[in-house]
């Protein structure tokens, strides 16, 4: 870009004082490292090779801080296959594997995973060596379509990695650390000398004091990016199907962002400066295209956001003028959420738009943060700086219209085909929701599939109703702002019930979904056994049918019978009358003899009226571990 010969980097941090940063979180499950609790052998440790800090130091200042690098990655290969230690943990059904890396003189550790696939049933955990910090668990959840996770940094220059897997788990599991970032700026505490008088935190102005009163709908796609060892600001865009896809703009000079870290709503409770907190973060994202040219780079990050990060799609514009005025937010210094505005709105110049502030400041960090124009659309993402005086800052945004003929950019945010020059935002939180469709709208009370509503406003649910069966969240997933997905929660009658979606703002209309008797009959039951702790079949048929419950040990043979495939020579483990909706429960203690056997278990019904034969469910296969 032409300009270039002037600008001072975005990524400078020019003032002592800045808000410190603290960085924890990002989407985890409950569960606890069994090093808590059981005594465990030390973990074998990585010692990395010490970056040289000083000429990193002498590139930052050579190359301007463009963008803000805190840390240096360094790259490595260790994980289960070749590293650390596994340990089965005594009266317990965990294996447990653990490295520890040093990275001598670290502030802090960051860790990328360049292999990450996790079973259902095994857990990451994360933390440093004193464990005043521990980060997880990480699990099946957190696997990505790229097989690649990172993890935000604990503080301090040694990181243990701790995995847990059940013993029942026979899914093996994939984890390698690819990529270590060895923190040598303190990202908690990001703090660079100032380079003139004027220059940094002294005319920062937080989001919430009054300047940034119009904007605090619109600033909640406004997030902060940690990636490769730098730090940066992007928003996250809406789309003409206005269907939530989480679509995120920064700037090409950001880097790569596939391992990327992004954190929503850090930002101060007031304009008193206190209260932030960085518990919401997402990682991994898709580029879809970058151009140096209007140093614009579009991503799709790899999971959804969820719905309580109170997330905002904002709208955009190709067009060539702002209106006044024209304002930008970002994360300066990587502290929490700030705000800058021209009264005059922006001028264009070629490829980009250019500000003068009247209010507020851009400094390091602010990198990719959005311009907005006077109706809260993004029209490109903050690149470079003239100085950093206040009052006298001119900034320069790569121009949204001009990337929007870049690589793919069109089709995805315009992937209805509507050709529209401006968007306005989507607020899932504001909508409504619709159900336009039920299926299917018949369900068996046991063993059926998942049952999808289809509709509009699904964002930000809060509860699903069946019946008189309240769901919450965890017990339905929203798929995307047009689809949701639940299991069938078992009912208290055959009929049909009324089903209806449950947000703030209001709550659907109600469709119907209908239960009736399962049949033929079908059996789930233990996965994997272990030798003294319980085991359970649960079964379903038809109302007050009688059951019969058998075994075959290691030998999964039939026989047909009246359209049945039934066990050749069962054990008989138990009988008794299915319930009024047609369940039933049998359940046992594994005795010891067991070990390492295939338990084959069927279970058959008769009518209980005239105890005919009505059928008999697929055998289901247990293995007994240890």
């Amino acid at each position: 870009m032409h300009h270039l010969r002037f600008f001072r980097s975005l990524s400078i941090v020019a003032a002592a004082g800045l808000l410190s940063v603290a960085i924890h979180g990002q989407i985890s499950q409950p569960g606890q490292p069994v090093s808590d609790w059981a005594v465990l052998p030390d973990a074998p440790t990585v010692v990395l090779e010490t970056p040289d800090i000083e000429a990193m130091k002498v590139e930052d200042d050579e190359r301007n801080h463009w963008p803000l690098r805190y840390g240096a990655v360094i790259e490595t290969s260790h994980g289960l296959e070749d590293s650390g230690v596994w340990h089965q943990v005594a009266d317990d059904a965990s294996l447990v594997w653990r490295l520890k890396i040093h990275s001598p003189g670290a502030l802090s550790l960051g860790v990328v995973f360049s292999e990450y696939e996790v079973p259902v049933g095994g857990q990451v955990f994360l933390y440093n060596g004193a464990k005043s910090t521990v980060l997880g668990a990480y699990t099946d959840f957190n696997n990505n379509v790229n097989g690649l996770l990172g993890v935000e940094p604990v503080p301090g220059d040694t990181v243990v990695i701790e995995y847990v897997q059940q013993v029942w788990v026979q899914e093996p599991a994939k984890l390698t650390v690819g990529e270590v970032i060895h923190d040598y700026r303190d990202v908690f505490d990001l703090l660079l000398p100032t380079t003139g008088p004027g220059e940094g935190s002294p005319c920062l102005v937080d989001i919430n004091c009054p300047a940034g009163a119009p904007y605090q709908t619109v600033k909640r796609a406004v997030i902060r990016t940690l990636s490769g060892g730098s730090l940066c600001s992007g928003a996250i865009l809406n789309n003409t199907a206005q269907d939530g896809t989480p679509f995120m703009l920064s700037a090409n000079h950001c880097g790569s962002m596939t391992a990327g870290v992004f954190l929503f709503n850090y930002e101060n409770t007031g304009c008193t400066g206190f209260g932030a907190t960085t518990g919401q973060t997402v990682s991994g994202a898709t580029q879809i295209a970058a151009s140096s040219g209007f140093d614009s780079r579009l991503w799709r990050l790899n999971s959804q956001i969820p719905t309580a990060y109170n997330p905002y799609y904002a709208g955009w514009s190709r067009l060539s003028s702002s209106g006044a005025p024209a304002a930008a937010m970002g994360h300066g210094g990587g502290a929490p959420k700030q705000i800058a505005i021209d009264n005059n709105g922006a001028t264009l110049s070629g490829s980009d738009f250019r500000v003068t502030w009247n209010t507020g400041i851009t400094i390091g960090g602010n990198s990719g943060g959005p311009l907005v124009d006077s109706n809260m659309r993004v029209i490109g993402p903050a690149c470079c700086v003239t100085n950093f005086n206040c009052g006298s800052q001119t900034v320069f945004f790569g121009r949204f219209g001009g990337f929007w003929g870049v690589g793919a950019v069109a089709t995805n945010l315009d992937p209805i085909g509507t050709g529209q020059s401006t968007l306005s935002g989507f607020d899932p939180f504001a909508v409504p929701p619709v159900i336009t469709g039920i299926s299917p709208g018949t369900v068996e009370v046991f063993g059926s599939g998942p049952v999808t509503l289809t509709g509009s406003g699904f964002l930000g649910a809060d509860t699903v109703n069946v019946g008189a069966t309240v769901l919450s969240s965890g017990s339905f997933t929203v798929v995307d702002d047009t689809t949701i997905t639940f299991g069938p929660p078992q009912p208290a009658t055959f009929g049909t019930v009324s089903v209806d979606v449950v947000k703030t703002v209001g709550t659907s209309n109600p469709v119907n979904l209908t239960y009736v008797e399962t049949d033929p009959p079908k059996l789930t039951a233990t996965g994997i056994g272990v030798t003294g702790l319980g085991f359970a079949w649960n079964f379903g048929g038809g109302q007050d049918d009688l059951f019969f419950l058998f075994a075959q040990v290691n030998d999964g043979s039939t026989i047909p019978f009246m359209g049945f495939n039934l066990l050749a020579s069962p054990i008989f483990l138990s009988s008794g009358s299915l319930s009024s909706i047609g369940v039933g429960q049998v359940g046992t203690t594994v005795p010891t003899g067991l070990v390492g056997a295939q338990i084959h278990s069927q279970v058959i019904t008769l009518d209980d009226i005239t105890f005919g034969f009505v059928g008999g469910s697929n055998a289901f296969v247990s293995t007994i571990l240890i």
